[in-house]
């Protein structure tokens, strides 16, 4: 049994949040299922957004039909989203994991 915020507890296996002290934000209190179901999830998350939206640049890069104005507008959304899944969504999704930031300042200013 897990206790919600209202202090009943929950059959579910959704995980407790608890304030932390000094107003950073909230904090996961997670089991080693939870976690390692949540960092499958967001490996496989990042990696299909890569792949897909790679697809879409090529698609439109290599095949002329779709080099219009409207698919080179999403083509530029498409590679920035790369860069989203690529430089910001592995910080992320290791932040929510850890539940505190480790990578130090140098890596506070990378992300």
């Amino acid at each position: 049994m897990i206790c919600n915020a209202s202090g009943s507890s929950s059959p579910l296996l959704l995980p407790t949040v608890v304030r932390e002290p000094y107003g950073l934000g909230l904090v996961h209190n997670w089991g080693i299922a939870q976690r390692l179901a949540f960092g499958a999830f967001a490996a496989v998350l990042i990696v299909l957004s890569v792949t897909s939206n790679t697809f879409v640049v090529y698609a439109v890069r290599h095949y002329r039909p779709l080099r219009k104005n409207s698919n080179l507008w999403l083509s530029s959304l498409a590679v920035t989203d790369i860069l989203m899944a690529s430089a910001v969504m592995p910080f992320a999704a290791y932040f929510n994991l850890v539940g505190a930031w480790k990578l130090g300042a140098a890596g506070c200013r990378v992300r």
